[in-house]
């Protein structure tokens, strides 16, 4: 809340003139943030058609709405699904893709960020790595949902000592986030559960070509 005392400016671009730049800061999301939502809005979530996506997506600044919709089907697996669709849109539109101007703009500052993506899918595929499943690793969940494999395991080990060594050390383990570098940020569970896998994000795509990007 901007309540002009407590937060008197937004915080990207408090970030983005500096106020951070002796701070370092770790900034994650996770791969499938709104699939909850849509498990949840069932038949509500789904765009009655194209077009009402294409409202939708012009609403978050993107100026090629048709382009980015072909461009989404080229990288969701049911590239007929409008629900599919609008929910890989806004994990980008809220989550994803803000995590990495923040990222960026305190590179761009003069500052330190690290940048991870959680992959690790704790309630299985359909559900991915929704907004929410790294709270499971970070208090030891993982049981409650039966979710106690050796592989979830290992994503939570990883995580939670990445969160543990930044909050020791201001350095989660990894290189520093930047933009102009491929492999840019740790991908933590899935294939990854055992290994340093790197990602680059945003997506080398042309989805994130076709993003309305502000100037950090």
């Amino acid at each position: 809340m901007l309540d002009g005392g407590v937060l008197p400016r937004d915080p990207q671009q408090a970030v983005t003139e500096g106020a951070a730049t002796d701070i370092p800061l770790l900034i994650g999301a996770t791969r499938d943030e709104v699939r909850v939502f849509q498990m949840i809005g069932g038949d509500s979530f789904r765009p009655s058609d194209e077009s009402v996506l294409y409202a939708e997506m012009r609403r978050a600044g993107v100026t090629e709405p048709e382009k980015l919709l072909d461009a989404y089907r080229h990288r969701i697996a049911d590239s007929d699904d409008l629900a599919d669709l609008r929910s890989a849109f806004l994990s980008d539109a809220i989550y994803r893709m803000p995590a990495t101007r923040l990222a960026r703009a305190q590179t761009a500052a003069g500052g330190r960020a690290f940048h991870y993506l959680l992959l690790d899918e704790p309630c299985g595929p359909a559900m991915g790595a929704f907004h929410g499943a790294d709270l499971l690793h970070v208090f030891d969940k993982l049981a409650l949902v039966d979710a106690g494999t050796p592989e979830h395991l290992a994503a939570r080990d990883i995580l939670v000592g990445a969160w543990a060594a930044f909050a020791a050390t201001g350095d989660p383990g990894w290189p520093a986030y930047s933009p102009d570098t491929a492999a840019n940020s740790p991908a933590i569970g899935g294939a990854s559960a055992t290994a340093n896998q790197m990602v680059t994000e945003p997506p080398a795509d042309d989805i994130t070509d076709l993003w309305h990007t502000p100037p950090a």
